[in-house]
């Protein structure tokens, strides 16, 4: 046992002794083989260290350089990766924090939690081994012989079996005194009273003795083995210290014994405690109490004791190796700083021994390769260098590890060269050969020049590439050489030679020319490889998941867990090509590889469960991706936008596949969804144009919205008896699906499932569909014949909109209601049978069609706006008695239709509804309709005639314009105006009545009709159109005199022609009125006013009177009138209520109105009393008038009478 630690410590201390260099390390030593005088003795050194430190000419490619920039040696990668990844027991956090902090201020911490580590190690490596259970056997034996010595006489039957069931009978002060005795038992009598009392006989003290002396041997033999390791390392104080330490608290540690524990558990408590010590008093303690002591038995770490052992020697290689580093860096900045000669000797001894080392170490580490290639925590790790370098198996790695070590071997065979091309550089060998001719300024010219190798193949970043060409002769006086390369950008090269630098992959020609004589050499340089990969950077991206983003575009992902959602190597995303996930990961998470444009390819490992929303979303360059069983499912997004996937395998574990998980897949061709999908989310599979073929499985309930929208390669599919429902928009634009079978199971059929499949050419719809819904078969250009089944109750808008070769459709009797569209541009569609069930037809529902006759079916109550718009094969058509509108455009643009009856129901025809009907002759528009919006008949342009009814109020804007074959038209009574562009372009209108009832025509209503002469009234609307716009008018009214029989009332000046007088006599209401009338002009029974001024005359006896016209708002106006030949004459154009009103002062009893009360008055009031009358018949006194009968009515009694007469007479007699 000892021999084995001792070998294994011997890397340790051999390595300890070396691992800090200082610069005066041997310096005396190194001095002694320098010559004593001439140039060599600092020309040498100061060349090869010139040649380290700067190169050769001081260029900067120097081989200090080059050494940087080769990969790591394996070893070396190795222990990285196992540190970042935890493998060794600590994270990279803790390795970052301790070793770069603390360990590196006081390295014997470290020390002591590798020492620490490796007896845990040992221990149970001797448990494993069985070693314990010899030496415990040896032991037992030994106290069996000594006892079996005093005893045995004792026996009857001396066999061994006997005598250790006799030995149970003897006293105890006997057997312990016995074993107190014997030479190789160290344990104190008061400890063996200990063991003794808890033995009830002389077997169980005897295997209690064997194990714990076991132990104290085990502690003594390792505590010897420290102090051998400190005795052999005496120039590294932190591994003393660190020796010294472990070795003084497992000193001051006791093994406590409790019967019937087991040795390697009582052997871990005396560890335990003595690790607890360590860390007791350590500046790190709460870094080192935090390390799980359990996880540093390297053998529950790497599976068995031979890697434990590997892995153990890869942590002692590496921390050499840093000492190296360091030394090797630190007499590098020494001699840049200061150039001596000691200085270079220091650099060109470390240079040499850190080469020799890796040499070493490489050499070493190919001996266990073998070993950590072969599972363990480990596995992965090398996993990782595989996916690095491109490494299939032990064998590859193992040349890989000769490469390296082959490339260290040749740059120290170019180093002692080098002082071959220092006496070439100082010319030393031609000084020589001329001082043995005797002339010393001899010129030897050059005669050629030639490299040693014609072609050159680089395969590998370990390669040198030293460009060096022979110039002839080899004593020629000026030997200087131009190197170039023709193409830099693959291999760049020193304008004198050197060190050549590897930037890219290909061929290149290296040319050597001479300055003297200026010959030339070419050297074909074939580089084979990338540049090397290097970490570009690296972190943490979850609880215990890290990763690593190599230089060539690798990204490798290690430890456990799930890959949280945010990406910390987001700014790399352009430069990602490669993923590994090793073993251990659990999830990706939302987002970790979106936008990786340049990612190719990906290997999931069987640990992930779960891969979340977008996680390759927009990975462009993506072509293939396996999924492995554990997966059970994968979020929305995830392969969107992943234009170059053309296959995917989806593990039958898979229960969910999310919204839009492969939307945008432009070149996935095929796809299996596994039987546990019981719902294809929405856009799952949209914008996948290159998939031909989809395997739906019978788990599969529902097909969502757009699922496999915009699919335009897909051209068959078969839908599982086990869906219910397919969602809007589920295949629309699959325009190269030709056939789909939807089964009975199906029960709704959403909008626009099936748009734009413009191949499809039949479908059957199942009895279980009762609706169809919007869009759902719209665009579909080759559909020649479709069933619907009965259970259909409604055809909604679009439903088949644009199908082109969809001939005739027969509409079962349960449908009710035919959506906005419906079968608009079915260009083909010549027949079609609409049950008496239909009650409505929505907009545009037939538009466009190959229709040549439709009947209307009596439930329906409105034609929509553009129902039958551009049916241009459309003849006849029949509109129940149901109609009460006709809508927007409803008939636009039905070329052939020749003429229609609109039944007396339809109240409304909205505008355009029959614009563009160029073959419509006539039509009779019912009295029902109050107005005709505008365009309705625009462009009709064989429209002859029309009659418009009474009913219509307004003719609305562009209604007939361009219907050049209408000639004449009356405008009823009841039309007020008459919109803008109404008879535009009617050139063959020649006639239109225009009656005063219109009192507004819009602007160029008949514009371009040539030939039209207007007929009207004047003074009106129809008047003032024709005389600005230069048309011929003929105007309908004459000067008359209407004269009222009743009244003698009359009226004179321009009336219409049908007009009457009417005259009525009211009631005086007006103060001082004595008669009042309403007159008026009626027409058809209508009041109308005059066409312009006229006069009216009203006779009255009654003298000094005003006309006042009694307005609406109870305000009057004086008409001015004058008395003339017994009447009041006045002149109007407002025909209304006139009162005469008394403008004159009556006097008291002045009967005759001659201005005198007197005699004649009495005689004059006794005469009407008596009944007298005028020439004329009128009465003496007019009665009605108000102010004269007051005048005489002398006793206010309200009637003329004799007592009136007496009181004249008394009044008279009085003022007499």
């Amino acid at each position: 046992m000892k021999k084995i630690l001792s070998i294994l410590l011997a890397g340790i201390i051999t390595f300890s002794s070396m691992w800090l260099i200082p610069t005066s390390v041997n310096a005396a030593e190194t001095t002694t083989n320098v010559q004593s005088s001439g140039v060599e003795k600092t020309g040498v050194p100061l060349f090869q260290a010139n040649i380290i430190a700067n190169g050769y000419n001081n260029d900067g490619d120097s081989y200090y350089n080059l050494l940087k920039s080769m990969q790591d040696p394996l070893y070396y990668t190795l222990t990285e990766l196992m540190l970042d990844d935890g493998v060794l027991c600590w994270t990279s956090n803790f390795w970052n924090a301790a070793f770069n902090s603390d360990f590196q201020r006081n390295p014997s911490y470290f020390y002591e939690v590798m020492l620490m580590g490796f007896l845990k190690y040992d221990q149970k490596q001797l448990d494993t081994s069985g070693v314990w259970n010899s030496q415990e056997m040896s032991l037992a034996t030994s106290i069996y012989d000594k006892l079996a010595d005093k005893y045995i006489d004792k026996f009857e039957n001396p066999s061994y079996k006997d005598f250790l069931k006799q030995l149970k009978e003897i006293p105890k002060d006997e057997y312990e005194n016995i074993i107190s005795n014997i030479d190789d038992i160290k344990i104190s009598k008061e400890l063996l009273g200990t063991l003794s009392s808890g033995c009830s006989n002389a077997v169980e003290l005897v295997e209690a003795v064997s194990e714990y002396q076991v132990l104290l041997n085990a502690k003594s033999e390792r505590i010897e083995m420290l102090k051998l390791a400190k005795s052999k390392v005496t120039d590294n104080e932190y591994f003393t210290k660190a020796v010294d330490d472990i070795i003084a608290h497992m000193e001051e540690t006791s093994i406590d014994y409790v019967s019937g524990k087991l040795m390697e558990k009582i052997w871990n408590n005396f560890l335990d405690t003595a690790w607890d010590l360590i860390v007791k008093d350590s500046p790190i303690a709460p870094i080192l109490a935090a390390i799980d002591i359990e996880k540093m038995t390297l053998d529950v770490l790497f599976n068995s004791s031979e890697t434990a052992s590997n892995n153990f020697k890869l942590l002692v290689l590496y921390i050499v190796d840093t000492y190296f580093r360091s030394a090797l860096d630190k007499s590098y900045n020494d001699y840049k700083s200061n150039g001596t000669v000691e200085n270079a000797e220091i650099l060109i001894q470390c240079y040499k021994a850190y080469i020799e080392y890796q040499v070493y170490g490489l050499d070493y580490t190919k001996t266990f390769i073998d070993g950590i290639v072969d599972g363990g925590p480990i596995h992965s790790i090398v996993e990782q260098i595989f996916f690095k370098e491109n490494i299939e198996n032990a064998a590859e790695l193992n040349n890989f590890c000769d490469t390296q070590i082959n490339n260290r071997k040749k740059l120290l065979e170019l180093l002692e060269k080098s002082a071959d091309n220092y006496y070439k550089s100082t010319g030393l060998d031609e000084l020589v050969d001329a001082i043995q001719s005797g002339d010393s300024e001899v010129n030897i010219p050059v005669t050629g020049i030639s490299f040693k190798n014609s072609e050159i193949t680089l395969n590998s970043t370990e390669d040198i590439c030293l460009i060096n060409a022979d110039v002839y002769p080899q004593n020629a006086t000026n030997k200087k050489v131009v190197y170039t390369s023709s193409d830099p950008s693959i291999l760049s090269v020193p304008s004198d030679g050197g060190f050549a630098s590897q930037k890219g992959k290909g061929t290149v020609i290296v040319t050597a020319t001479t300055e003297d004589g200026g010959f030339t050499a070419t050297q074909t340089v074939n580089v084979g490889y990338n540049l090397p990969s290097t970490v570009i950077d690296k972190g943490k991206c979850g609880d215990k998941v890290y990763w690593t983003l190599y230089s060539d575009g690798k990204l490798y992902f290690s430890g456990e867990g799930d890959i949280k959602y945010y990406s910390p190597w987001s700014s790399y995303t352009e430069d990602i090509k490669c993923v590994k996930i090793c073993s251990g990961i659990t999830s990706i998470g939302s987002r970790v590889f979106e936008n990786c444009t340049s990612l190719t390819s990906i290997t999931i490992p069987n640990s992930v469960t779960r891969i979340d929303s977008r996680a390759f979303s927009d990975c462009t360059s993506l072509t293939s991706i396996t999924i492995p069983d554990s997966v059970t499912r994968i979020g929305e997004f995830t392969f969107s936008g992943c234009e170059s996937l053309k296959s995917i395998t989806i593990p039958d574990s898979v229960t969910r596949i999310g919204e839009f998980t492969f939307s945008g897949c432009e070149s996935l061709k095929s796809i299996t969804i596994p039987d546990g999908i019981e719902w294809i989310c929405q856009h799952t599979f949209a914008r996948c144009t290159s998939l031909t073929s989809v395997i739906i499985p019978d788990s599969v309930t529902s097909i969502d919205t757009s699922a496999f929208s915009d699919c335009t390669s897909l051209k068959s599919i078969t839908i599982p008896d086990s869906v219910t429902s397919i969602d809007s928009s589920a295949f629309k634009d699959c325009k190269s699906l030709t056939s789909i079978k939807i089964p009975d199971s199906v029960t709704s059929i959403e909008s626009s499932t099936f748009e734009n499949c413009t191949s499809l050419t039949s479908i059957k719809i199942p009895d279980s569909v009762t609706s169809i819904e919007s869009s759902t078969f719209e665009n579909c250009t080759s559909l020649t014949s479709i069933a619907i089944p009965n259970s259909v109750t409604s055809i909604e808008s679009s439903a088949f909109y644009g199908c082109k070769s969809l001939t005739s459709v027969t509409i079962p009797d349960s449908v009710t209601s035919i959506g906005d569209y419906t079968f608009d541009y079915c260009t083909s569609l010549a027949s079609v049978t609409i049950p008496d069930s239909v009650t409505r037809i929505g907009e545009g529902a037939f538009g466009s069609t190959s229709l040549t006759s439709i009947t209307i079916p009596d439930g329906v109550t409105s034609i929509g706006d553009y129902t039958f718009a551009s049916c241009t094969s459309l003849t006849s058509i029949t509109i129940p008695d149901s109609v009460t509108s006709i809508g927007e455009g409803a008939f636009r643009d039905c070329t052939n239709l020749t003429s229609i009856t609109i039944p007396d129901s339809v109240a409304s025809i909205e505008k355009r509804a029959f614009r563009d009907c160029t073959n419509l002759t006539s039509i009779t528009i019912p009295d029902s309709i109050a107005s005709i919006g505008e365009s309705t008949f625009e462009n009709c342009t064989s429209l002859t005639s029309i009659t418009i009814p009474n009913s219509v109020t307004s003719i609305g804007d562009y209604t007939f314009n361009n219907c050049k074959s209408l000639t004449i038209i009356t405008i009823p009574d009841s039309v007020t105006s008459i919109g803008d562009y109404t008879f535009r372009n009617c050139t063959s209108l020649t006639s239109i009545t225009i009656p005063d009832s219109v009192t507004s025509i819009g602007e160029c209503a008949f514009m371009y009709c040539e030939n039209l002469t207007i007929y009207g009234y004047k003074n009106t609307a129809a008047e003032e159109y024709a005389l600005n716009n230069g048309f011929k008018f003929i105007n309908l009214a004459e000067e008359r005199t209407l004269t009222d029989k009743a009244t003698s009332i009359s009226v004179s000046g321009v009336v219409n022609s049908n007009a009457d007088l009417n005259v009525s006599k009211l009631e005086n209401t007006y103060e001082k009125s004595v008669a009042t009338y309403d007159i008026t002009l009626q027409k058809d029974g209508i009041a109308i006013q005059p066409d312009g001024a006229i006069t009216i005359k009203i006779p009255s006896d009654v003298k000094d009177c005003k006309v006042m016209w009694l307005k609406d708002d109870g305000t009057a106006e004086d008409m001015n009138a004058e008395y003339t030949d017994g009447c009041y004459v006045f002149t109007t154009n407002h025909l209304s209520v006139y009162a005469l009103v008394q403008n004159k002062q009556y006097l008291k009893g002045d009967a005759n109105q001659d201005g005198v009360v007197n005699v004649k008055d009495v005689t004059y009031l006794q005469m009407h009393i008596a009944g007298n009358k005028n020439t004329d018949g009128s009465s003496l006194i007019d009665e009605a008038n108000k102010q004269l009968f007051d005048c005489v009515d002398m006793n206010k009694d309200g009637k003329l009478s004799v007592a009136d007469v007496t009181a004249l007479q008394i009044q008279i007699s009085q003022n007499n």
